[in-house]
């Protein structure tokens, strides 16, 4: 599978981050930032329901007080829209965690994600339930 999962998650949360001292954002090998900002998570499956991302990106500050994991994220088609899931942040240490539900989407033609309430205190409880993330765009490789 050829393909990738743009997404800048939370441009505003992201800047917060680069703005704390010792504020740090790092991604595993195979995620890329694009001119734009965004992550490109690179596509390892597409089903009919779902398109399964890899990768990882890990922001984090206050000396790991704040830390955030947004791993293999998929995005899953559900009747009137769909959800962005990702590996539970303790999977890590515990691979056998369920999938964390990180926010939900209509069905416009673009993915315009909203935070669910497990997304809320991932992020460190400053957003609310239905804030929204940055859109997230699938870019097919050609031919693909």
């Amino acid at each position: 599978m050829s393909g990738e999962i743009a997404w800048s998650v939370k441009s505003s949360f992201r800047a917060y981050v680069a703005g704390v001292s010792d504020g740090t954002e790092i991604s595993s090998d195979d995620v890329t930032v694009d001119a734009a900002g965004r992550y490109r998570f690179p596509l390892v499956s597409t089903g009919d329901d779902v398109l399964k991302a890899t990768g990882w990106v890990r922001l984090s500050a206050y000396r790991g007080v704040l830390d955030v994991r947004i791993a293999e994220p998929w995005i899953e088609y559900r009747s009137g829209g769909g959800v962005v899931t990702i590996a539970h942040p303790r999977s890590e240490r515990n691979p056998a965690l369920p999938r964390m539900v990180l926010a939900e989407f209509g069905t416009d033609s673009v993915i315009r994600p909203e935070l669910t309430f497990d997304g809320v205190r991932l992020l460190g409880e400053v957003y609310t339930v239905g804030a929204e993330l940055d859109p997230i765009e699938v870019i097919h490789a050609p031919g693909a």
